[in-house]
């Protein structure tokens, strides 16, 4: 169910976020994102990257730019969403 959520609604509202270049609501976005995959077990983590990370951004330069800003100083969380946006688009 929360698969489904992270699909639906988390990751369509990020990627709005993203287009807007909404500066605080980004920060606390990708703060609370990374809390959630540094404390998280494998499936959480695999959550965020394959369902919200990857959904939100792939095949979308501008929005892959715009996050690797506000991802900066979360080199965890940069570096799992540059992996999977990779691998969502070799498995489209």
């Amino acid at each position: 169910l929360y698969v489904l959520f992270f699909e639906e609604v988390a990751a369509p509202h990020l990627g709005d976020l993203l287009d807007a270049d909404d500066k605080k609501r980004l920060e606390k976005f990708f703060d609370m994102m990374n809390f959630v995959y540094c404390n998280g077990n494998k499936e959480v983590r695999a959550v965020v990257s394959a369902t919200l990370l990857a959904n939100a951004l792939r095949n979308n330069p501008a929005r892959m730019e715009t996050a690797m800003k506000y991802m900066e100083n979360l080199p965890f969380l940069k570096i799992t969403a540059q992996h999977a946006v990779k691998v969502k688009v070799k498995g489209k």
